[in-house]
């Protein structure tokens, strides 16, 4: 169970971090803001900090059901199974 919740903790620090520290389009300077327009279309800019915001919010659901599979978990091979599985569906949905 720590794992998981240490997994889902460290991810959900590191992707906001990710969100906060990347410049909002209104709050920058006029020749940056029309830089990032000719460089990179404003409209994916901001579907690719939707797109972190949207799997932070995933990995914290998938983590919190997994805790509470793993309370109810009868046997030592059944939790360890389903810390693994916990493990697996996070990583795999940060990489989507």
């Amino acid at each position: 169970m720590r794992k998981v919740k240490y997994t889902q903790q460290n991810f959900h620090e590191k992707l906001s971090t990710i969100v906060d520290e990347f410049p909002r389009l209104d709050d920058i300077h006029l020749f940056y803001r029309d830089l990032l327009y000719v460089l990179y279309n404003k409209d994916h800019y901001k579907l690719a900090l939707c797109q972190i915001n949207t799997v932070r919010n995933l990995i914290g659901k998938i983590a919190k059901d997994y805790v509470k599979l793993l309370k109810y978990g009868d046997s030592l091979y059944r939790c360890k199974s389903l810390k693994v599985a916990a493990l697996g569906h996070v990583y795999s949905d940060k990489e989507d």
